[in-house]
């Protein structure tokens, strides 16, 4: 009899331990890395109760503001009216947001912080280190104004076509 009750203590004793170690487990470290913005993007989830579709849908948001906001994927929004010359195009709202939020800043800074730069920035290629001369970054900031973009209901007009 002593032996049977020390076996169903010790049985007892190793199924408490299992369900507890089971219970309190360390999160694991879930990692996923893709291309996006021109970048990496990599995001870390640390959590015991991890759901593939989380990471899923982070990707997701980062995909569809590539779509948008993306200056070196040649089929977002920002690509596609950089590379407009026509008076007016059709603008998605985010888009519209965005560049209505920009224009607030550049007005409060005096134009200080300036989203058409993009004329200058495609001068620098950034890897092999060079930079471009002095008279061309003057013939680029002529076309550098926040001005240049204007809103009207869904359309952006642009006044200088090589605003960028």
């Amino acid at each position: 009899m002593k032996k049977k009750t020390i076996k169903i203590i010790v049985v007892i004793l190793l199924v408490g331990i299992a369900l507890y170690r089971l219970s309190n487990q360390r999160p694991k470290l879930h990692h996923k890395s893709e291309i996006a913005m021109g970048t990496l993007v990599s995001i870390d989830i640390i959590d015991k109760n991890y759901s593939p579709e989380i990471m899923d849908s982070a990707f997701s948001i980062i995909h569809k503001n590539d779509s948008i906001f993306s200056i070196s994927n040649p089929r977002s929004e920002v690509r596609r009216i950089n590379n407009h010359t026509k008076e007016s195009i059709k603008i998605s709202s985010s888009l519209k947001n965005l560049i209505l939020a920009s224009n607030t800043i550049s007005e409060q800074t005096k134009g200080n912080f300036d989203i058409t730069t993009g004329i200058l920035i495609d001068e620098y290629d950034f890897t092999n280190e060079s930079i471009p001369d002095a008279e061309t970054i003057r013939n680029k900031l002529k076309h550098i104004n926040f001005k240049s973009l204007n809103i009207k209901g869904n359309k952006l007009e642009k006044s200088d076509s090589a605003v960028k």
